[in-house]
């Protein structure tokens, strides 16, 4: 593709910004909406009778006509280019994404983190009611723009990605294994290879995001695959609190239940685990925008191999998974990926501080997940049939 081409009758490429695997990201100008959007280009053609196509198809649909949400990067439509192509359309916003954020200033304050919870908390509420599971959250799947009160507003990125409970699991292909090249956010579910992942794979990664956004560190780490399994295995991460001075001793109840290796001892959804977080940190929660600010999702059986640890409010199977298939999973991904994935994570310098409005220009962001991420979703990599190191892409210039 250059820039310049007329990839459908309404869009034109204006600028390319980032090239991931086979897949590729531009801005172009949208004729019939008369304005600037961002295009995701999947990486090659796909017959149009073919399974692949159908499911991105499916779930780009529920993405842009049924979730509505504040708190969810709005897909504006999609479909397949003149030569075969399939592609996602979305909005272009102002603003950085929640790891770009933390490393230009630092942790979150307790009210910060409360704010970013409820939110995201929000929009994947209304994607899990509709069966939908992110499997991918992560602070470059997290978009933080500025409101007119200064104040932050968070989106969750890449729900147009996003995998139907029950249709597609890890482990089933070769190319899902690409989705463990950023196991620090992954679900025990997803490290461990179970077939039954559900919306409670969403709840541990937003879990782990209000332990990030607090601390600048994710709560589980090593130095292999191995590692990192025993680790969530036993429940092995530091209470926040020692990291964070200042924090009340109930945020780490709050991180002891939300990061159950069992999914049936942690909370039983994301209305739940957010109000329980600000509970925990004594900040005042926000204003309930409506009765589907926060949708209900029923709590499912424990899925195989999970057990809890510690004190739980749950029951489930005592019965270990085996640590060997955590090989198996390392060793199915490419030695290059593996090695850049289980790197030390930069720990960001903590300091408790007021919410204070942030003044300033924002940078001119592309709202769509995959530039400068580790890592791609099962269905996305099912369509790009490629697991090549992720890009490298500079900022995009301010508007």
């Amino acid at each position: 593709m250059l820039e310049g081409d007329q990839i459908t009758p309404k869009m034109r490429l204006s600028r390319h910004l980032g090239t991931e695997g086979k897949s590729q990201v531009w801005v172009a100008e949208h004729v019939g909406l008369g304005k600037e959007v961002a295009v995701k280009l999947m990486g090659r053609a796909l017959s149009r009778n073919s399974s692949p196509l159908h499911r991105f198809q499916r779930e780009a649909d529920v993405a842009a006509r049924q979730i509505k949400s504040p708190h969810v990067a709005q897909v504006l439509e999609h479909g397949l280019t003149r030569n075969g192509m399939p592609y996602l359309v979305m909005e272009l916003y102002d603003g950085e994404d929640l790891g770009a954020r933390l490393q230009k200033s630092g942790p979150m304050s307790p009210k910060e983190a409360a704010r970013l919870v409820s939110q995201l908390a929000k929009g994947l509420g209304k994607a899990h009611l509709l069966g939908l599971v992110h499997r991918n959250l992560k602070p470059s799947n997290v978009f933080l723009t500025e409101n007119e009160n200064g104040e932050f507003d968070a989106k969750v990125l890449d729900l147009g990605l996003s995998v139907r409970a029950g249709i597609s699991s890890m482990g089933r292909t070769t190319s899902d294994a690409t989705t463990m090249i950023s196991p620090e956010f992954m679900s025990p579910e997803q490290i461990f290879g179970q077939k039954d992942v559900d919306f409670r794979s969403d709840l541990w990664a937003l879990a782990v995001l209000a332990y990030y956004a607090l601390s600048g560190r994710a709560p589980f780490s090593g130095q292999n695959l191995e590692a990192f399994g025993n680790a969530i295995e036993e429940g092995r991460f530091e209470p926040i609190t020692t990291l964070v001075p200042g924090l009340p001793s109930t945020v780490d109840a709050f991180f002891t239940k939300a990061l159950q290796r069992d999914p049936t001892a942690r909370f039983t959804g994301a209305k739940e685990l957010a109000d329980e977080f600000e509970r925990a940190l004594g900040v005042e929660g926000e204003e309930r925008t409506s009765r589907t600010s926060f949708p209900l999702v029923a709590q499912r059986g424990s899925s195989p191999g999970s057990r809890p640890l510690g004190a739980s409010s749950g029951t489930g199977s005592t019965r270990r998974p085996k640590l060997g298939s955590l090989k198996e999973i390392s060793d199915r991904i490419p030695p290059e990926i593996r090695e850049a994935a289980m790197a030390p994570p930069e720990v960001l310098p903590v300091t408790v501080r007021p919410a204070e409005p942030r003044q300033g220009s924002a940078l001119v962001i592309v709202l769509l997940a995959l530039l400068g991420i580790g890592t791609i979703v099962a269905g996305l990599s099912l369509l790009s049939g490629d697991s090549s190191p992720p890009p490298s892409t500079a900022p995009t210039t301010p508007r």
